[in-house]
């Protein structure tokens, strides 16, 4: 008998196969601003990588703002000829609020400037966060950067391939967030994570592609770093409404995989550009299989009274032995109605299972990590997610997870 779901599944891979398996060559392009020299980098915190340790920021501050920060255009030569304005309004219509627009830097030789960032559609406006990218594309890996403003992306592109500490100094130059692309699938990372400030640890809607790079995230984590976990639909898109006008491989995309299949989730200090990244660096995110599935919060409290006042990214500095409260919250739902099965990670393996009810939207757990013991937890839920409209079928692919944490950490202090 025909195996129906590994067909699908097979099915699924060949249709995203686009998403990582990128031509690491070049075409043409120039330069564009200045950088500052990297002698002046100054040194920052171990956790985060060498660079400063972000602000913290109260629980009761701060507005949740949903994106996508893997996503390709027409320029980019393996994309459907989709152009920068029809990206930006489906985006706005799949529910986001902000948008990575990472085009390929090697299928322009670096030129962001002159190409992506100029086209006049590329631009923030009052619906809709756009910041300025790149997927940075080398033989060794890929990896998308976000910055608040334009920088000078030629010089990071002519240091590809380079040695992990020659590309380190460029990247902290530029004062870029950097992030390792799909860190275990097609064109793994093969540059050191020293370098980086978060990883995409669920790429694409195809869930069972991303088990390795949770393993590369708890290990970076349990190192010592304070690293983020994003997440990205890597979407070439193909265009549902245009299926029978438009004869491109990726027309069949969409029906498993589009803007903001995952979401990722951000608790920024205000809606605009400089908060996203300063929420980025913090931690302060939230992975969901859709924009309309659940979104997961997961808090602490500081002192053993019950009231939560840490939230993801934030560190606990415990210096006694005794409990801690932790709390997680199912946010992004109006009315519960489904069962979900939620994983408590702590320092790389499940430290307890928790069942969620209809009804439910909350649920705490107390653990006793140590006076003085480096520990931080996570959370992944499993069920079924929200069926994102643009993408009917993006929610069979992504089975079992819904949606993922970042951690709160113990004593993470340098």
């Amino acid at each position: 008998m025909v195996n129906l779901s590994f067909l699908f599944q097979t099915l699924c891979v060949l249709l995203l196969v686009a998403c990582t398996s990128d031509d690491n060559g070049t075409s043409n392009g120039q330069s564009s601003g200045g950088a500052t020299s990297p002698n002046e980098v100054q040194a920052g915190s171990r956790a985060f990588g060498g660079f400063p340790e972000p602000p913290f920021l109260p629980l009761d501050q701060g507005v949740w703002m949903a994106g996508d920060l893997h996503v390709h255009t027409n320029y980019s030569t393996d994309a459907s000829n989709r152009p920068m304005a029809e990206v930006i309004a489906t985006a706005k219509d799949n529910g986001l609020d902000f948008l990575g627009v990472t085009d390929h830097d090697n299928h322009v030789d670096g030129d962001l400037a002159g190409n992506t960032w100029s086209d006049p559609a590329y631009k923030s406006d009052d619906e809709m966060v756009v910041l300025f990218g790149a997927e940075w594309t080398t033989s060794k890996g890929h990896a998308n950067t976000f910055s608040a403003k334009p920088y000078n992306h030629q010089a990071l592109y002519a240091a590809r391939d380079r040695l992990s500490s020659e590309v380190d100094q460029v990247v902290k130059s530029l004062e870029l967030h950097f992030s390792a692309n799909h860190p275990a699938s097609g064109d793994p990372w093969g540059y050191e994570y020293d370098m980086v400030r978060s990883i995409e640890v669920w790429q694409s809607s195809v869930w069972f592609l991303n088990t390795n790079a949770q393993t590369i995230w708890d290990d970076q984590i349990r190192s010592g770093r304070r690293m983020t976990g994003r997440g990205g639909s890597d979407s070439h898109h193909g265009y549902i409404k245009s299926f029978l006008t438009r004869i491109d491989p990726n027309n069949f995309q969409p029906f498993v995989n589009a803007m903001g299949t995952p979401t990722t989730w951000v608790r920024a200090r205000s809606r605009d550009a400089e908060s996203l990244i300063e929420a980025l660096n913090a931690g302060r995110v939230s992975i969901s299989a859709t924009p309309q599935s659940p979104r997961l919060v997961l808090t602490a409290a500081s002192e053993p009274n019950g009231n939560f006042d840490l939230g993801m990214g934030d560190n606990l500095v415990l210096k006694e032995d005794r409990p801690v409260q932790l709390r997680i919250e199912l946010e992004n739902t109006e009315v519960q109605t489904k069962f979900y099965r939620m994983e408590v990670i702590r320092d790389g393996s499940v430290l307890t299972t928790l069942n969620v009810f209809p009804g439910q939207i909350s649920v705490t757990f107390t653990d006793q990590p140590g006076a003085n013991t480096k520990t931080y937890y996570r959370v992944t839920m499993q069920g079924l997610s929200t069926p994102l409209i643009d993408s009917p079928g993006s929610f069979v692919p992504s089975l079992p997870m819904v949606a993922i944490s970042n951690p709160i950490y113990i004593n993470y202090q340098d």
